[in-house]
């Protein structure tokens, strides 16, 4: 009998797990899972089917399966994805296969895809053969975006099909043909590719055409339709996003781009850490030649690393110390003139590293509180050459704390202008939250620490649906305070009423699902979540504490209200009765941010004090 090591790879599957592996019972009789750290409960699920389970920092796809092969104990292997598993027909064809001797070193197995609610039997995906049965020997992975099996010889076939549960909405598609297209380019301009117009120009309409007619796509109907429309679209950003690429190179020849160091030692995803990465790609895409430092496997980090952005790590453990020493050795190579600290850790590394005394460091401040007085604060302060406030009044609050106003620039924070959420990407959203039709979703998306004032959503939810009793809210986040806030809404018997999803990655779809966003903070700086969903066009209720008077204009571009569930709850009653009323807030908000408050013009703005700084340094 064959034995056979089944190889899997996760990162936060819990939801696909469980099917993949029960899948595999009576077949496999090893199970490896490479998981690269995730948050929920992929491992323990692996765990609990007996599976081997392997903790890797992600690199690639291919690099990932390879390491799940060499863990595995058996000479032949499977490799499956976590979103996957064998169909009744294919496990028989397994056991068969196992019984008797192998003529073929690498098998191919026929996948059949489910997109958004139905089986793709056309359209180019099906029988969109994998080679997943292999023996170890014989073959390996390669590719960065899509990993293939490389092997000699011509590969066998099982009968019965690999079931791929691919694809769940319309929204997740376009991220997802989002994210591989960046991947593609990359790989296009590693491997010195440099024409990409007339591809795009070709390519696209001939994909469009293959995957709807030659394909058959029109006979999976309407799935039919977007997958060929996507297939274009996949096509048209890929050579667009080279041509970037191409572009940034040929501009970083002929003109005098900027080198800068981007420090962020944050662990955590936040607000910062989503201006920093707008940051990057928007200085790689204008031809400067930018790099993060960055702690290891922070999410900052993997996401820098899937944009592009060359990304330099430092261990955890003694985080600031191995931080000093690499910000010493970049600045001595001579490979970067100015270092922009993007929070306080940041800041005591680059002191440590006495970088200040080499380039001139820029510090990003968020938030309006006095800065600290102590000695060894004030001489990290004094090593800043720029302290970039996000506002007026986080810049009030510098020069309260003695700064001088010349060492000051105010560069407010941005956020990227979509196209408007689609009447399907809504739909589809609130199927993933469990959100009905017919129901109004408040929501809002902010870490959960006291002055964030969730608590007063939450004590206004009751006075709400004493009237609608169809409303709901939607906390996304996470933090200090979510046994707090949990236990107040089941005192307030809300339970049913609110979710709390916990920090979500895909924030579109937070804010594609909702009705409303509310904003409850009892101190902030210019709240970029507010900026994002006034930019996604959702009409707004808002405090105007700290800086976001700088962004709200009462009943024009949001409702305002002090932090106060009774507050709350009254303009929340008022923004359900009123459609004209979200019509407007909606339109008025989104305007507001595009001309004030875009990703493009935070970056501009960087740019130009990055120039001045350096100008000055100079003279």
């Amino acid at each position: 009998m064959n034995r056979l090591s089944a190889c899997l790879i996760t990162l936060n599957e819990e939801h696909n797990l469980p099917r993949a592996l029960a899948s595999l019972a009576g077949i496999a009789d090893e199970i490896v899972v490479v998981d690269c750290g995730s948050q929920d409960r992929t491992q323990e699920i692996a765990r609990e089917h007996g599976a081997k389970v392997i903790t890797r920092t992600w690199t690639n796809f291919a690099e990932q399966k390879n390491a799940a092969v060499a863990a595995a104990r058996h000479d032949w292997i499977l490799s499956l994805d976590a979103d996957e598993e064998l169909s009744p027909e294919l496990r028989k064809s397994l056991l068969a296969w196992k019984e008797k001797g192998p003529v073929c070193e690498v098998y191919e197995l026929a996948r059949r895809a489910w997109y958004v609610g139905g089986w793709i039997r056309h359209s180019g995906w099906y029988p969109d053969r994998q080679r997943r049965l292999f023996r170890r020997d014989a073959a390996s992975f390669s590719g960065i975006v899509h990993e293939s099996l490389q092997f000699k010889g011509e590969p066998g076939r099982l009968g019965g099909d690999l079931l791929h549960y691919t694809i769940r909405s319309f929204a997740e598609h376009e991220e997802k043909v989002e994210r591989y297209t960046t991947l593609a380019a990359q790989q296009m301009y590693a491997a010195g590719k440099r024409s990409w117009r007339a591809a795009m120009w070709l390519a696209t309409p001939w994909n469009w055409f293959k995957s709807f007619a030659l394909q058959l796509g029109f006979l999976d109907g309407s799935r039919g339709w977007v997958i060929s429309r996507m297939a274009a679209r996949s096509t048209w950003l890929k050579f667009k996003k080279l041509g970037s690429l191409i572009e940034t190179e040929r501009r970083a020849e002929s003109s005098n781009a900027m080198r800068v160091l981007y420090v962020d030692l944050e662990r955590e995803w936040r607000g910062g850490q989503s201006q920093a990465l707008l940051t990057l790609r928007g200085l790689q895409e204008r031809g400067h030649e930018i790099a993060l430092l960055a702690a290891q496997d922070s999410p900052l980090a993997k996401r820098a690393a899937e944009a592009g952005i060359t990304i330099y790590q430092v261990a955890r453990f003694g985080l600031r110390a191995w931080a000093a020493l690499a910000i010493r050795s970049l600045i001595a190579s001579g490979r970067f003139e100015l270092v922009h600290l993007n929070e306080p850790h940041a800041l005591t590394a680059a002191w440590m590293a006495r970088a200040h005394k080499r380039v001139p460091l820029l510090l990003s401040r968020r938030i309006g509180f006095p800065l600290q007085k102590n000695a060894v604060s004030q001489a990290r302060l004094r090593a800043v050459t720029r302290f970039m406030a996000n506002s007026k009044d986080v810049a009030q609050s510098l020069i309260d704390s003695g700064i001088a106003v010349e060492r000051i620039s105010i560069v407010n924070e941005g956020v990227e202008i979509s196209p408007l959420r689609t009447p399907e990407q809504r739909s589809s959203a609130r199927k993933h939250w469990g959100v009905r039709e017919n129901e109004f979703l408040f929501g809002c998306v902010s870490v959960f620490v006291p002055e964030k004032g969730q608590r007063h959503l939450i004590e206004a939810l009751p006075l709400v649906r004493t009237l609608y009793p169809e409303a709901r809210l939607l906390l996304a986040g996470d933090g200090a305070c979510r046994a707090e806030l949990e236990t107040l809404t089941k005192q307030l018997g809300q339970t049913e009423a609110v979710l709390f999803p916990g920090f979500v990655k895909d924030v579109e779809q937070v804010y594609a699902a909702l009705d409303a966003f509310v904003f409850p903070s009892e101190f902030e700086g210019l709240g970029t979540a507010l900026q994002a969903a006034m930019a996604a066009g959702l009409p707004c209720i808002s405090t105007k504490r700290g800086a976001l008077r700088e962004v709200v204009d009462a009943e024009r571009t949001a409702l305002v209200a002090e932090p106060a569930g009774k507050q709350f709850a009254a303009l929340m009653v008022r923004v359900i009765n009123d459609e004209a009323l979200r019509k407007s807030l909606s339109q008025a908000g989104r305007q507001e941010v595009a001309q004030r408050f875009s990703a493009a013009r935070m970056v501009e703005n960087t740019i130009r004090v990055y120039e001045d700084a350096l100008r000055r340094a100079k003279q």
